[in-house]
């Protein structure tokens, strides 16, 4: 059976028709071609309660003429429209728009509800008659979430009744706007979660309407449709395999030749629903929703490999050969599939998608130093700049949210550091504070496709779009600046990012040992010029500064890019040698030796009062001063605080694993009763992996033994031995629930207090 339906709504921003048509193809051959004239005529009377009548002649071949009456709005209309609605007003219309609909789909869900609870007792017992009876239960509650929040809109709408007013203030603007949309939020929120409960998954026999039409009510999504009427666990590819079954299951329940789909994620729902509409989309489904905010973003950055692109590509064209596809999609079909990265590159290049960044090349030493590639940092600002995208450098694109931002972020870095050089340019007006981005340079060491090392160096925005667990905890930043933690470059594709400088090989450093400097002098000659001069835009209209406030890694590569003479390479491994310490940290004089080997400021010496302490930045860790700092500012007196360690590589590889050893085995041993080392480790992995199990971590370890904290005797040094950083994660959440379980109010012991999370001798670690 064919046939081609046509729907009409308004909508309810706009004021305008909307026409949506859908042409489809469907053969039934379930349903016999003798339909029961009584209960064909009960179908429409129950279609026609739910406003879901509409034209479905096979023979209809094009849209049905609007009367002028419908085209044209009357006087009273026009002259509201010439009225200009101020934005507080319009949000205030847009809100209660919102609150209205949500009586309008309780009244069409009662009406759904009475003529289900009318055709159950007719229902033969079975698990149909239980389907139904679970929808109505269903129906019940998703009507009672609906009237309460409605309830709740209205009573958040008096309140805010103020944005009427055309005299209102900014900031009291901002906070009721606020207000409303926090209600919106909270309000789609519950309607999620009243649409969760199980559908049937098939439509019981002779009940037409079944429960997908009653969350295409709420939400516009058909999910009698979906393949599964679960929500998948939240990872993003398990979110995004859902977007493409429903697409898929979709096209084939409706046999839609043609159908445009966007996936997106979003924190507001109203108003990205409210927006599509605007840009002619039919319907909006949502298919997940949740807290992981983390693993929702990354859906956006998924990456597919360049081969399965021209797969793609080729399929695409043998399906419709005489299709209007463009130039690019049919260069995409001749690239080799054994050589698919580099021809699909070349592609992105030749169209336009992919950065257009200059290659620069310099000359730092013979052969393959006579032209060394590399990028300015400065190009990508000017790139970024250009596509209006300095969210990948900031965390947001708006210019006035990153005006805001920027100056709050210099006030706090002032109090930080308030002998900064930087705030004598900004005395000076030689660079705008609300314009000018704190970029980090990262270093450090990688390996090649070949297993060999490699230097990279790359910079990033201190400010980006959070972690995981700030999203968390802080869903929407804070309307008042003051309030905002601002978030950390932890989220989304490190390709949009971190942006590469340069990389060069340890065998090319070996043979040359001064060419990673040559090349890091050009950085610095860059990142002196965004400072000094800055990026305009090409109309003029935008100027950005970037201060480079810091260079971080781990430490064998701080101390190269430093020149660090004073360096944890130099600890001393004996109790005495030739030659003396010259200390083991670029920030202190800890390790520093003197006559005889005399330890002037001992490094174990881990107490309030060391020695190491008062010896903070008194003097430089090098002799030639670094090339990264050329024309830089630096906090006077404090050079060496220029360059930062690395978290990561400090605490999850290095602290973390002494601490856990050492804190592990000193656990065991007091409260562990078991009667051998074995056992000991043995209950310790079960209870491991038992506390992974409940907190959803992966282990990272087969098992706990005494290797795994290097304790093959009791005079060994207890320490970590684990390869990934992760597990240091583990076991410090482990350890902490360790202590809560065993130590908290259950033992007197100075050492295990000092291990509890909160105590005195854990703020004295961190």
């Amino acid at each position: 059976m064919s046939s081609c339906a046509d729907m009409a709504r308004k909508d309810r921003y706009n004021k305008k028709i909307l026409k949506y048509y859908v042409t489809y193809n469907e053969d039934d051959s379930d349903m016999d071609e003798q339909i029961d004239t009584e209960k064909h005529e009960e179908q429409e009377t129950g279609k026609q309660k739910l406003d879901l009548s509409g034209p479905t002649s096979s023979g209809l071949e094009k849209a049905p003429t609007v009367s002028d009456s419908d085209q044209e709005s009357s006087a009273d209309e026009k002259e509201k429209k010439a009225i200009e609605v101020t934005h507080g007003q319009q949000e205030l219309i847009n809100f209660k728009k919102f609150s209205d609909s949500l009586l309008s789909k309780s009244a069409r869900l009662h009406n759904l509800l009475a003529e289900l609870e009318e055709y159950i007792p007719d229902m033969p017992d079975g698990a149909d008659k239980k389907k139904a009876q679970k929808s109505a239960k269903g129906l019940e509650e998703v009507i009672g979430v609906l009237e309460d929040e409605n309830e709740k809109m209205e009573t958040c709408r008096a309140q805010c009744a103020k944005l009427s007013n055309t005299q209102l203030s900014e900031e009291d603007l901002k906070r009721l706007v606020s207000q409303l949309d926090g209600q919106m939020q909270k309000t789609t929120v519950a309607c999620l979660v009243s649409t969760a409960f199980q559908e049937p998954a098939e439509e019981a026999e002779g009940w037409q309407l079944s429960t997908a039409t009653v969350l295409e009510l709420i939400r516009a999504s058909p999910r009698n449709m979906s393949p599964s009427m679960q929500m998948p666990p939240p990872t993003c590819g398990k979110i995004l395999l859902r977007c493409k079954n429903h697409a898929s299951a979709f096209r084939e329940h409706m046999g839609v030749q043609l159908c445009v789909f966007k996936i997106g994620v979003t924190a507001n729902v109203p108003r990205r629903y409210a927006d599509y509409v605007k840009k002619n989309f039919t319907a909006m489904w949502i298919l997940h929703s949740g807290d992981e905010a983390a693993v929702i973003q990354q859906t956006v950055v998924v990456k597919a490999p360049c081969k399965h692109v021209v797969e793609i590509a080729i399929a695409a064209v043998a399906d419709d050969p005489e299709g209007g596809h463009t130039p690019a999609l049919r260069e995409l079909t001749s690239v080799s599939l054994t050589d698919a990265e580099t021809g699909v590159h070349r592609v992105f290049r030749k169209y336009g998608l992919a950065a257009d960044l200059p290659l620069k090349r310099a000359v730092i030493g013979p052969g393959p130093l006579a032209a060394f590639p590399y990028l300015n940092f400065s190009d990508w600002v000017k790139y970024l700049v250009e596509r209006r995208q300095l969210g990948q450098l900031c965390g947001t694109n708006d210019i006035q949210q990153m005006n805001v931002l920027l100056s709050e972020f210099w006030r706090r870095y002032k109090l930080v550091e308030p002998d900064h050089e930087l705030w004598a340019f900004a005395a000076a007006n030689e660079v705008d504070l609300k314009f000018c981005l704190p970029i980090y340079s990262h270093t450090d060491e990688g390996r090649t496709l070949k297993k060999k090392p490699i230097w990279i160096l790359s910079c990033h925005g201190a400010l980006g779009a959070g972690t995981s667990k700030n999203i968390r905890n802080v869903p929407v930043s804070p309307t008042n600046i003051m309030e905002d933690g601002m978030r950390l470059n932890f989220l989304g594709n490190t390709w949009g990012t971190q942006f590469l400088v340069s990389v060069m090989t340890r065998h090319l450093q070996t043979q040359h040992p001064d060419s990673m400097q040559k090349v890091v002098a050009h950085f610095a000659k860059d990142m002196h010029m965004l400072l000094k001069q800055g990026v305009t835009s090409k109309d003029g209209s935008l100027k950005i500064w970037c201060i480079h406030i810091a260079n971080k890694g781990d430490l064998p590569a701080l101390i190269r890019m430093g020149n660090f003479e004073r360096n944890y390479a130099r600890c001393p491994k004996a109790p005495s040698s030739k030659k003396q310490c010259l200390g083991i940290c670029h920030y202190c004089q800890a390790g520093v030796e003197g006559p005889g080997n005399t330890p002037l400021h001992p490094w174990e010496d881990f107490r309030e009062s060391a020695s190491w302490r008062s010896t903070l930045f008194q003097e430089v860790p090098w002799e030639i001063e670094p090339q990264v700092l050329m024309g830089l500012p630096t906090a006077r007196g404090a050079q060496e605080s220029f360059f930062v360690v690395d978290v990561w590589h400090t605490f999850q590889y290095g602290i973390a694993r002494y601490y856990l050893g050492s804190a592990m085995i000193h656990f065991i041993t007091h409260f562990f009763h078991d009667s051998s080392w074995d056992a000991k480790f043995a209950h310790l992995s079960t209870e491991y992996f038992a506390f992974c199990r409940t907190r959803r971590l992966t282990p990272h370890l087969q098992e706990i033994n005494e290797y795994t904290f290097n304790y093959e005797s009791e005079k060994a040094f207890p320490l970590g031995h684990w390869a990934k950083g992760a597990v240091s994660t583990n076991m410090m959440l482990f350890l902490e629930d360790l202590l809560q379980r065993y130590v908290v109010d259950q033992t007197d012991d100075e050492i295990f207090l000092a291990l509890v999370p909160g105590s005195k001798g854990q703020h004295g670690f961190y």
